[in-house]
């Protein structure tokens, strides 16, 4: 859904580097799918979406990241708010999507406590990436 969005604002998916697949395919279990986007599942844990999520913000290609979290699992734990506090240490924009209730809206408010937006469905934050590329582009015209 995001991906297509994406697109369809004339944004192109990144093309991960062939050692960037390899590593999510050895990190991650068999049934998460490493291509754009990466899909973790449902089950996917704090650790599994750190692996991804460094690997690929140290992908090249990559520009910008669009985690898409499901609090209300069980397999993610609170810890997640820290491993993306310490991933904007990249230096590449991470804009986050969380859909849910009440515990979900409390973690997404300790994620923007951090600098880190949180937008409650896919479209609001694809329009919020579309605004940081189009201000990417503008700042380089300028100089």
């Amino acid at each position: 859904m995001a991906a297509d969005a994406l697109v369809e604002r004339g944004l192109q998916l990144a093309h991960y580097e062939p050692a960037t697949v390899e590593l999510l395919r050895a990190e991650l279990p068999p049934f998460c799918i490493p291509g754009n986007p990466v899909d973790l599942t449902g089950s996917a844990t704090s650790r599994e979406y750190e692996v991804a999520m460094r690997a690929l913000l140290e992908d090249p290609n990559v520009d910008l990241l669009m985690p898409f979290f499901v609090f209300q699992d069980t397999p993610l734990d609170e810890r997640i708010i820290d491993v993306v506090a310490e991933m904007r240490s990249y230096g590449k924009p991470i804009v986050c999507c969380a859909a849910g209730g009440p515990y979900t809206r409390e973690q997404a408010r300790r994620l923007e406590e951090l600098g880190v937006p949180v937008y409650p469905i896919p479209e609001r934050a694809v329009a919020a990436a579309y605004a940081l590329v189009a201000y990417g582009r503008i700042r380089r015209e300028l100089g």
